[in-house]
């Protein structure tokens, strides 16, 4: 008997703090705005004159666009540059291949065909690669 007790006791506790809980969730809810469009467009650009959010979001988007210094690349220019990079990166792993073997045959003529010999050309090119990207 005592053990029911304390479930119905334990149920009224329970019941009241569900009741504050709803109680502070009704006044959280009552200072939540609930035209989002508005709340969006104030925060977007609070000094737009425009109606809708489409015209907001239109004029802030030409605002950036039309701002000093902002340069808009068109397509085939992106490609054009990713072109060239591309060809520069590969003229620097060939200028690199081109420097390890040179310097492994010098090596390999110097000091004969040891097993560090490669290694030596390959740090040797390397290296030979950065004082060339350094200095141009």
């Amino acid at each position: 008997m005592k053990r029911s007790g304390w479930v119905i006791s334990g149920g009224v506790d329970q019941v009241e703090r569900t009741m504050r809980a709803l109680a502070s969730l009704r006044v959280a809810a009552q200072g939540f705005q609930l035209d989002l469009v508005r709340q969006f467009k104030r925060e977007v650009d609070a000094t737009s004159s425009t109606e809708t959010l489409q015209e907001a979001v239109g004029d802030a988007l030409a605002e950036i666009l039309d701002s000093p210094g902002r340069m808009v690349r068109t397509r085939g220019q992106a490609l054009a540059d990713m072109t060239l990079f591309t060809a520069a990166l590969s003229s620097l792993v060939v200028v690199s291949w081109v420097s390890v073997e040179y310097v492994a045959a010098f090596v390999r003529s110097v000091q004969g065909h040891r097993p560090s010999t490669d290694l030596f050309g390959l740090v040797g090119g390397v290296v030979m690669t950065g004082f060339a990207l350094s200095a141009g």
